[in-house]
C-alpha cells in the first residue's frame, strides 16, 4: 500500500474504517520498544525485523497523508508524536 498512486483515492475513508492509524501506532510503538538499547539480548534477525516494521508503517503513512483527511487524523492523533520521538532517540 507504501506505492499506491491511485488518483483519487479516500485513504482517510480507509483509515477511519479500519482503525488503521491506530493500528500503525501499535505496530510502531511495540517495534520501537523492542529496538531499545537496553535490551541486548534481542536477537539481530528481530531488530531487523522492527526496523523493517517500523519503515514500512512510516512509508504506508506518508503515502496515506497526501489525502488531508489523513494528514488531519493524524496530527489530532499520537502517530506524528511517536515517530518525531523516534527519530530523535
Amino acid at each position: 500500500m507504501g506505492s499506491i498512486d491511485t488518483p483519487n483515492f479516500n485513504f482517510a475513508k480507509l483509515a477511519q474504517s479500519s482503525n488503521l492509524l491506530d493500528m500503525l501506532y501499535k505496530r510502531i510503538g511495540e517495534a520501537a520498544s523492542s529496538l531499545d538499547i537496553k535490551n541486548q539480548d534481542l536477537e539481530n534477525s528481530k531488530k531487523y525485523e522492527n526496523d523493517d516494521i517500523i519503515l514500512a508503517s512510516v512509508i504506508l503513512l506518508g503515502t496515506m497523508a497526501i489525502d488531508d483527511g489523513v494528514a488531519t487524523l493524524a496530527i489530532k492523533s499520537n502517530l506524528l508524536v511517536l515517530t518525531v520521538d523516534l527519530l530523535k532517540s
